[in-house]
């Protein structure tokens, strides 16, 4: 079983979901890897200017369903997984490296051949379990990278005053 990486720029397509715990999960990629994939996608998330790189989520690849979008072959990839709680911060010059030889998470990639996969799977198996009292800091954190006056910030704004 392999390993892979997904990007989500937040500064794009806005927060992914803040709902801590197991689920299924699902990315699309137009990469070809994304069409054979078998194993785990770990899902890394950037958040404000400058950035900051989460560890979000990671997910079992269970289906793999092909579609066309304006003339364009996507790969559907979806399983059971969870959500980090809380999601992890990615940084430090061994970050830095794994980044640099993704080519800065510019596409859907397999990381078996990187050392730094190892570092993913560890923080994915510590961070399965909810852990509601380290979900407040995060957020807190997190209030402060999303920009005032956007949907992200009311989210988490809402998430801070119903959970704690």
């Amino acid at each position: 079983m392999s390993l892979y990486i997904q990007y989500h720029n937040c500064a794009k397509r806005g927060l992914p979901s803040i709902a801590a715990g197991e689920g299924r999960f699902e990315v699309s990629t137009a990469h070809k890897q994304g069409r054979n994939a078998d194993g785990t996608v770990f899902v890394i998330a950037s958040v404000g200017q400058p950035k900051c790189f989460y560890l979000w989520e990671t997910f079992a690849i269970e289906t793999v369903e092909p579609f066309s979008k304006n003339g364009t072959l996507f790969y559907h990839i979806q399983g059971p997984g969870w959500q980090l709680s809380p999601p992890q911060r990615l940084m430090g010059p061994h970050f830095e490296a794994f980044k640099n030889s993704c080519a800065n998470f510019v596409c859907f990639r397999k990381i078996d051949d990187l050392p730094y996969s190892v570092t993913l799977k560890r923080l994915a198996e510590q961070h399965r379990a909810v852990k509601l009292d380290a979900m407040q800091p995060f957020l807190e954190e997190l209030l402060g990278l999303v920009k005032k006056g956007t949907d992200d910030h009311e989210m988490v704004l809402k998430l801070l005053t119903q959970r704690f």
